[in-house]
């Protein structure tokens, strides 16, 4: 009995013994395990410091760089934001990760891109006045006028396409890789719309994304397309237009004020009694249309006149040279003196060895194409400052009636600027820049160049042409199709912007003669608000595919319509912006590109 009692109490006393030894082995677990948790806890919340640190060193950066875009440094830049915290901004070239201001140099340095400044910046916590916890921060930051899209607006968006029974054309939006698709974005309302008899696709491989802050409206339209709508507003960046030409005029050759020029053949003898200039709409003798000829063959030149008007001029014009091609109809024909309507007319004559129009600092030259044209090429040698209103077109000026007008020769028919039968007339930018206050280039353009103005800029473009656009008002762009001297492609690459209004339309309802050409415009297309309801067509183009679209007097307002080609390309590319970057210097603003841990 005794044997049995002392056995049990040997158990319990072994069983105590266990008991107490796990519950000692669970404490002390515990507190390794609350030890540890409490050290990583606390080296996380000192490496959050640290990257806190970091990001607070890359808000210091964008500050800096959004008051001045030049803003570097020669060596690291670093700031105690207290509590064992700092950051510094690296810039010192022998470090392994450094920064690097490239906002304006149209060329990538080391891994920075063009265009963009790389922020690397080191966050620390310390310990004891020693570094305890770094991280590694980079942004990359952009100029805002890197435009996101191909095509945004702050209002209104009309696309619209324009084809005859039995034609198609079709509306292609591209992004900056080859497999993305494109996106158009409006602030405003969006409108894509077959306007006419034809078909009207969008690609119907590579589908469009389409965007709007409020509404989107697709009426008997093919193809892919992708809508989104009530999205957030985007942020569309402003040029200021007039800061860039003050800043430029002084470097240009400033052309006579409120100038028209006509480039073409003409009659001219200024010694005659009375002295006449008459202006022709081809090399060849058109007696048969015009008894009114003096002479033949015709003079090569250019006529300088005093105008500060398009509708002045088209009035003018008009009354001596438009209605005679009318004659058929029993129109009379009148006096197309030039000198009687612009008694302090000039007139250059050019020849083999007088090339130089020193009026507007330019060299012309003549040569025979294949196809048996005349090819008539105006160089710019300098850059222009308009301080009034130029003009500059060729010779041809026909008259076209609309549905309402019967008789095709009475005065209220509409007259615009259109090109030569037998001659190929186009003005080389020649990397060369037109400044001013208003302008109206009639004459296609090619080369690399610019057109900046405070007010509405129109412009023709036929062939192919890297052309940067920047009004302080609106910009309306003709393509023209030609009917003796076809071009399979009409290539704009650059960027054209608008405070106000931007449209695209065909020059002439005189297309339908041979292949539709294929309208490609590489770059961004980029209306900011203005805040106005004034927009207007183009008086240098045939209106009425602006006129037959939705309302066009709103807020602010995009439209192309797509009229007599084949196909309308609009691909995202970074075209135009070195030139905008040169003669903008400074004066822009920068975004946010992205913000990664790299270390």
């Amino acid at each position: 009995m005794l044997k049995v009692k002392s056995l049990k109490q040997g158990m319990m006393l072994v069983s105590i013994l266990l008991l107490t030894f796990l519950l000692v082995m669970l404490t002390v677990s515990i507190v390794l395990i609350s030890s540890q948790s409490l050290n990583v806890t606390g080296r996380a919340d000192k490496s959050a410091k640290a990257l806190e640190a970091a990001y607070a060193g890359i808000e210091y950066a964008y500050y800096h760089l959004s008051k001045d875009s030049n803003w570097t440094s020669a060596g690291n830049i670093t700031e105690d934001l207290g509590n064992e915290e700092q950051f510094t901004i690296i810039f010192d070239p022998a470090e392994r990760y450094h920064s690097c201001n490239n906002l304006t140099n149209a060329h990538p340095v080391g891994k920075t891109p063009r265009f963009a400044a790389e922020i690397i910046c080191k966050g620390t916590f310390k310990k004891s006045g020693a570094e305890k916890y770094n991280n590694y921060v980079r942004a990359v930051f952009l100029r805002e006028d890197k435009f996101q899209y191909p095509l945004a607006t702050e209002g209104l968006l009309n696309i619209g396409g324009w084809t005859w029974s039995g034609y198609e054309n079709t509306t292609t939006i591209k992004g900056k890789k080859t497999d993305d698709r494109g996106r158009v974005h409006s602030n405003g309302n969006v409108n894509i719309e077959n306007f006419y008899t034809g078909e009207y696709n969008f690609d119907t491989e590579k589908e469009c994304f389409v965007s709007s802050a409020t509404t989107i409206d697709i009426f008997n339209v093919g193809g892919k397309i992708q809508k989104k709508e009530n999205v957030p507003p985007v942020k569309i960046p402003e040029i200021d237009v007039n800061d860039i030409i003050n800043k430029n005029k002084a470097s240009c050759l400033e052309v006579p004020t409120d100038r028209f020029y006509l480039v073409g053949c003409f009659e001219h003898n200024s010694s005659s009694v009375p002295p006449y200039c008459i202006p022709h709409e081809s090399y060849v003798e058109e007696s048969v249309w015009d008894p009114k000829v003096y002479e033949h063959p015709y003079k090569l030149g250019i006529a300088s006149l005093q105008e500060d008007s398009f509708s002045e001029f088209m009035n003018n014009y008009m009354d001596f040279y438009g209605k005679d091609y009318w004659f058929w109809f029993g129109e009379p024909p009148t006096d197309r003196n030039f000198y009687e309507h612009y008694p302090g007319l000039t007139f250059w004559e050019y020849s083999s060895t007088n090339r130089d129009f020193d009026e507007l600092n330019i060299t012309v030259e003549e040569d025979d194409d294949p196809g048996g044209f005349k090819v008539v090429t105006l160089t710019l040698n300098s850059d222009l400052y308009v301080p009034g209103v130029l003009g500059l077109w060729e010779t041809q000026i026909p008259c076209q009636w609309s549905e309402e007008i019967e008789e095709p020769h009475k005065m209220d028919a509409i007259y615009n600027p259109y090109y030569m039968w037998d001659a190929k007339v186009q003005l080389n930018m020649n990397n060369h820049i037109i400044y001013g206050e208003k302008v109206y280039i009639g004459i296609p353009t090619i080369g690399k160049g610019a057109i900046i103005t405070n007010q509405t800029v129109d412009f023709t473009i036929s062939y192919d042409t890297d052309l940067t656009v920047l009004s302080g008002e609106s910009v309306r762009m003709a393509y023209q199709t030609r009917e003796y001297n076809p071009n399979p492609y009409i290539n704009l690459n650059g960027i054209i912007y608008a405070k106000d209004d931007i449209a695209i339309q065909a020059m002439d309802i005189w297309g339908w003669w041979g292949d539709y050409p294929s309208l490609n415009i590489n770059g961004s297309m980029v209306c900011s608000d203005a805040n106005t309801a004034n927009f207007q067509p183009s008086p240098m183009c045939w209106p009425m595919q602006i006129y037959y679209s939705p309302p066009y007097n709103e807020n602010n307002f995009f439209a192309v319509a797509d009229f007599y080609v084949s196909e309308l390309n609009i691909t995202h590319t970074d075209d135009g912006l070195d030139t905008l970057a040169s003669i903008r210097g400074s004066g822009f603003k920068i975004r946010r590109g992205f913000c990664e841990i790299i270390k």
